[in-house]
């Protein structure tokens, strides 16, 4: 998905893409965080992205962060659910 693309996510968020976008019922952030992507939570954190945000599934990126957390992926996930929390996920 996102490959760690942090420099062509910045590009496109500096020429006011949307940052709200839903591709298969998941924001960016929500992919970013799922897939353990923390410079690119962080710079979505940074450009105004909804840390609370939920889709239609009721999920966040917040629960999908702690959903690959439990899979055992602890040290990954811990800086993203951190940075998710004091962006106001809940």
């Amino acid at each position: 998905m996102l490959y760690n693309q942090k420099q062509i996510i910045e590009l496109l968020l500096k020429n006011d893409a949307e940052i709200e976008a839903l591709s298969n019922n998941y924001t960016t952030l929500m992919f970013a965080a799922y897939q353990g992507h923390s410079e690119i939570v962080k710079l979505l954190l940074q450009y105004g992205a909804n840390a609370a945000f939920k889709n239609s599934s009721n999920q966040t990126a917040l629960s999908l962060a702690k959903l690959q957390k439990v899979a055992g992926k602890t040290d990954q996930y811990n800086a993203i659910i951190e940075m998710l929390k004091q962006a106001g996920a809940v």
